[in-house]
């Protein structure tokens, strides 16, 4: 066949062959469909928060979020006109190879059949999208690739000029891509899309109309995953969601994108490299709207179980009733042990530290139901991190976090007795109430809060103490490992310190530290095994020098004052003294008073600065050089060595 000799660019030509009806569309949808993707997948991952704290906090809420429908509009090629045509014909229609202009500027180079665009070839639209791939009739068919001037790529089957079947989607302007399936133009069937460059945040699963629908995992660039039914761009339906940030795990109902109807949420706690058994906290029961609220069972990491009625992610029902009944009482303790050690406040509130909480503990024996205060503080903070913070004298508590750990205290120490009776918690936390507070709270023992200027004096080297408590613990055999000093260990540190001389004896110390702490005795066995806090069992503000202060400067007893309060007038009065004499009585005795305090305080001050704390810098410094000498011994030892086998080497 030769080539038509008919001038090209004739207007008589036939109207050019319908041409790809994938491009308009392609064109919009690869403008919008890639930021408003990578928006919706940002703000998902927004959704996909988890209940943050041990017990109280929610997940948080967003709208629901779906990605945007597609429109086609496809352009009306057969108005369009050939202008020109360089290639084969035959009968007068375009043959095999060739290249046709059409008006407007659009170009197909490629093969012809009849007249038609048929075989492999290339569409390029005036305004830059390009399809390259196979035609029939001209039509789009079977495979080919879509690209776009701001980089965005299709590459995969195409029916009937748009994408069907399976291809890979690349957006240019946004790192967003998607491989599967495809139907009619949409995403439909399996597929994955990504919503960044790295590959972290993805989507694996089913779709429906460009829409995530049925069953896929969702991966976000936190790490966190989804893995679950889905409806409408939501998880909908039953799925496991897994945080990785934060070691929680949600399996159940979901309903927009949330918690919604029965499921499982599980904390996981640390656990310590060695060890066998999994820590966690884990609620069972109903959620509405990403709380737990309903029926549901709460397993403590400790062993303890909460089973009863939630509203808003709180306790409810006949344990909150308990409460209620004794909330004044509670109030005024809380108020009364907040404010020991305090002159005054401008408001007249007071915020209560660990050390009046430990007090308040031990005046109200919570010390005698065979659990020491070590203990309870790991029933309380086992979840804390770092470990080290289990026993520190520096955290405050709020009223709701003091009520909180009453009724974890109570169910640890009673449910056993009440585990086949309900409620177990209501009657848990009566009997404490009944047994261990009303009738011990606000009757203060001990010598650390027996007089306010006493305890501020005191309080002003709990600092030092603190440091020296942590530099002699050890670590606890048991979860969660955390640094604590035994009694035992104690009396060492005294020894290691040259504290203990004939005034201060370590049966001088047992006797004191029996006074406070019943598990001391056992019959006639003495059990030093028992841990201490740096209160010296919630005696003192010291790890132990309470009682040196005691013994080894000869203080007065521990457990009694070094001045009483109760000066009684009345006896003066009665017996018809004047009031210049009641009032210089009064007089003498502050004098007394004072006398006594500036006593107190200089003999303090000398066991602390002169004794206690030079004591404990002498001993770092004899590690410290300890350590030099270690390490100056092996430089020599080294340096000795290369001498030797430089002689033997001559």
């Amino acid at each position: 066949m030769g080539k038509d000799k008919k001038k090209d660019g004739k207007k008589a030509e036939k109207p050019a062959p319908p041409a790809a009806t994938e491009s308009s569309f392609e064109t919009i949808s690869s403008k919008i469909s890639c930021q408003q993707t990578l928006t919706a997948s940002q703000a998902e991952e927004t959704q996909a928060s988890p209940l943050i704290s041990q017990e109280e906090s929610k997940e948080a809420k967003e709208s629901s979020i779906q990605e945007p429908v597609q429109y086609y509009e496809e352009p009306i090629l057969t108005q369009l006109i050939v202008e020109s045509y360089e290639g084969e014909k035959v009968h007068g229609l375009y043959e095999g190879e060739g290249v046709a202009y059409f008006q407007g500027g659009n170009v197909y180079r490629g093969m012809f059949s009849e007249g038609l665009m048929h075989g492999r070839g290339t569409y390029t639209w005036a305004d830059g999208v390009k399809y390259e791939g196979n035609f029939v009739k001209n039509v789009q068919m079977y495979h080919g690739s879509y690209m776009w001037p701001d980089g965005s790529l299709y590459e995969g089957e195409v029916k009937n000029g748009v994408r069907h079947g399976f291809g890979m989607y690349k957006c240019g302007t946004h790192p967003v891509s998607y491989i599967g399936q495809w139907f009619e133009g949409k995403r439909h069937g399996k597929g994955t899309i990504y919503y960044n460059s790295e590959g972290t945040s993805w989507y694996e699963g089913d779709w429906v109309n460009n829409i995530k629908d049925g069953w896929g995992i969702r991966c976000y660039k936190s790490g966190n995953m989804y893995e679950g039914q889905w409806e409408k761009n939501v998880r909908q339906g039953e799925g496991r969601m897994r945080w990785l940030t934060t070691n929680q795990e949600y399996t159940g109902q979901w309903v927009n994108g949330i918690q919604h109807g029965y499921g499982t949420h599980t904390w996981f706690l640390k656990r310590i490299p060695g060890s066998q058994y999994p820590l966690r906290n884990e609620y069972l029961g109903d959620f509405i709207n990403g709380d737990r609220h309903g029926h549901g069972k709460f397993f403590y990491a400790s062993g303890a179980l909460y089973d009863g009625e939630w509203v808003w992610n709180k306790k409810h029902g006949m344990t909150e009733y308990a409460v209620l009944r004794h909330i004044t009482e509670l109030r005024k303790i809380y108020s009364f042990y907040s404010s020991l050690g305090y002159d005054h406040s401008l408001d007249n509130t007071f915020l209560m530290t660990k050390l009046q909480f430990w007090r308040f503990l031990k005046d109200c024996r919570f010390h005698h139901c065979k659990v020491t205060l070590a203990d309870m503080d790991r029933i309380l903070n086992a979840d804390k991190t770092p470990s080290e913070d289990v026993h520190s004298p520096y955290e405050t508590l709020l009223l709701r976090t003091f009520l909180t750990y009453l009724i974890y205290l109570a169910f640890y120490l009673y449910h056993k007795e009440y585990q086949d009776k309900s409620p177990c918690l209501f009657k848990c936390f009566s009997k404490m109430m009944t047994k261990n507070i009303i009738p011990n709270a606000c009757h203060t023992k001990g010598i650390l809060f027996c007089e306010p200027q006493q305890t501020i004096y005191a309080i002003s080297y709990i600092d030092k103490c603190w440091e020296i408590y942590k530099a002699y613990c050890r670590p606890n055999a048991i979860l969660p490992h955390e640094p604590t000093m035994k009694m035992r260990h104690f009396l060492w540190m005294l020894n290691d310190l040259n504290l203990l001389n004939t005034d201060l004896t370590p049966p001088k110390i047992v006797v004191i530290l029996a006074r406070d702490n019943p598990l001391v005795h056992d019959g006639d066995d003495i059990i030093l095994e028992h841990e201490m806090q740096i209160t010296s069992q919630g005696n003192s503000t010291l790890p132990g020098p309470r009682p040196i202060l005691c013994l080894h400067v000869g203080f007065l007893d521990p457990f009694q004052p070094p001045f009483h309060r109760g000066w009684d007038l009345r006896m003066e009065m009665d017996n018809g003294n004047s009031t210049f004499f009641v009032t210089e009585k009064l007089e003498r005795a502050k004098s007394e008073q004072k006398e006594k305090f500036n006593l107190w305080m200089n003999r303090m001050y000398i066991f602390f600065e002169n004794k206690f704390f030079a004591a404990y810098k002498h001993a770092q410094e004899v590690k410290e050089k300890i350590e030099e000498n270690r390490i100056r011994d092996i430089e020599l030892s080294a340096l000795m060595k290369i001498k030797e086998e430089e002689e033997e080497a001559r």
